[in-house]
């Protein structure tokens, strides 16, 4: 739980620097600002810490639309129309919080079980849009864990390859046959 916490606020900061980017030049006040990477460090909080069963997209830009609620309704009461482009990015990097955290944090799951020696490989497939050529494309990916002759976790290996051309074999195809 803690690793998927430091996710959240690790996407959390990144998206209150994105945030605030547009905040820093319109030169907005140095409150305005804080609020803004208050919200969004908060939400990353929650967004990795909250176990809803619903889409990790939908997750995020609920979490961070109830975070911003309080603010926005006392920004509302001042200037009605900033609430649109705030409630925008608010659903926008919301989204973006809720998959990258629920993503990272199932990698951090694999990486930490191939660090204890739980699994020493994953295997998993995805089918991939046509490409270029109009081919379907279904990719293996495979993760091998490294270690040294004295067991340490050195890292993991990636492997990546398009195997719809191996699904597609039928009969048998023998040896200089």
């Amino acid at each position: 739980m803690k690793k998927r916490i430091f996710i959240g606020l690790a996407l959390g900061l990144a998206a209150g620097i994105i945030d605030l980017i547009p905040m820093l030049l319109q030169k907005l006040s140095w409150d305005a600002n804080l609020s803004a990477l208050s919200l969004w460090l908060v939400s990353g909080m929650l967004t990795a810490s909250v176990d809803w069963k619903i889409n990790p997209a939908l997750k995020g830009m609920l979490v961070s639309f109830l975070v911003l609620l309080p603010s926005g309704i006392l920004i509302g009461a001042k200037e009605p129309f900033s609430l649109v482009p705030i409630g925008v990015m608010t659903l926008i990097l919301g989204g973006m919080l809720g998959y990258f955290t629920e993503r990272l944090g199932k990698v951090a799951q694999i990486v930490n079980d191939m660090m204890e020696k739980k699994r020493d490989s994953v295997r998993f497939w995805i089918q991939l849009p046509p490409g270029s050529g109009g081919q379907k494309q279904m990719t293996l990916i495979e993760f091998f864990a490294l270690h040294d002759e004295n067991d340490k976790y050195l890292g993991c290996l990636e492997g990546t390859r398009n195997v719809e051309d191996i699904r597609q074999l039928q009969g048998e195809q023998r040896l200089l046959g």
